[in-house]
């Protein structure tokens, strides 16, 4: 027959095994993920094309909203010119602010997508960046990009 564990004992069990559990944490020690090593966010508005490169220089534009409303999607591209593939719906997404919501207003669709809706005609921004969601840091921009809003109001 085997010894009896004192009471002490077994009430200490639980304990010890939360600490070996967390000592075996994947993260513990491991360096982290590479971040991603991005030089152009690449703007598709209404099939029009607006680049804007790290430094914040923008060419294609400013995004022509003539359309109500105008589906708008973001891609980040590295040095080579393709698609990163670090920057991912799991771990990423865009954050965008209409620079006068009098204009124009957007309305999230995805993680790399939006809708932007033309109130009234005029120029203005739209501020993107993007995010590293639980990281919770910008890992390219904040950039406000020119917008020309051709079209006023929903004509439904």
């Amino acid at each position: 027959m085997a010894p009896a564990l004192p009471l002490r004992a077994l009430r200490a069990l639980p304990l010890l095994a939360a600490l070996a559990l967390g000592a075996c944490d994947d993260d513990e020690g491991a360096p982290p993920p590479p971040e991603p090593e991005l030089v152009t966010m690449r703007i598709t508005a209404a099939g029009q094309v607006v680049d804007v490169s790290s430094t914040g220089v923008v060419t294609g534009g400013p995004i022509s909203i003539d359309n109500n409303p105008a589906d708008v999607t973001v891609e980040f591209l590295e040095d080579d010119g393709g698609p990163s593939i670090l920057v991912t719906e799991d771990d990423f997404q865009v954050e965008a602010v209409s620079g006068s919501t009098a204009l124009f207003t957007i309305a999230r669709t995805g993680p790399f997508a939006f809708t932007f809706t033309s109130v009234s005609s005029g120029a203005t921004t739209v501020g993107l960046a993007l995010v590293h969601v639980e990281e919770e840091h910008t890992d390219f921009g904040p950039f406000n990009v020119p917008v020309e809003v051709n079209a006023g109001g929903n004509p439904n």
